[in-house]
Formats: C-alpha cells, sequence, structure tokens
C-alpha cells in the first residue's frame, strides 16, 4: 500500500532497484582543448567594447540627450 504521507506520492516502485556503481556514459579519454589564442581574443573585445561604447555616443548626440562616462 502507498504511503501518502511520503514526499512524492505519485511515484511509488515497490521492491525494486538494485544498488549499482556508476559508470559514465564517456568511455577514453577526452581530447585537450584547441589552444587559445588571448591576445587576439583580448583585441577582439577592446574593439567590440569600443564599437559598443562609440554606438551609445552616437545615440545620444543625435538624440541630444547627455551622458556621463566614468
Amino acid at each position: 500500500m502507498v504511503d501518502q504521507s511520503r514526499d512524492r506520492p505519485h511515484i511509488y516502485l515497490p521492491d525494486s532497484g538494485e544498488s549499482e556503481n556508476y559508470t559514465s556514459p564517456r568511455t577514453g579519454t577526452t581530447p585537450p582543448p584547441p589552444p587559445r589564442d588571448r591576445e587576439r581574443h583580448a583585441n577582439e573585445l577592446a574593439r567590440a567594447i569600443g564599437r559598443s561604447l562609440f554606438a551609445v555616443v552616437q545615440f545620444h548626440e543625435r538624440h541630444k540627450l547627455c551622458y556621463s562616462i566614468g
């Protein structure tokens, strides 16, 4: 009989289940990540931030809004 005081009464598996050790679905060795060019990535991020700030300034000037950076 189902014990209705259980935390999840909608799940009931009578007399089932056996304990087993965990087995990962991934077998073998994982290849190393690709080499990173951190300097190029940093430069790309700096350019993207610069373009974003430039776009914000243009937007504010076009709409005659006051802004403060800093």
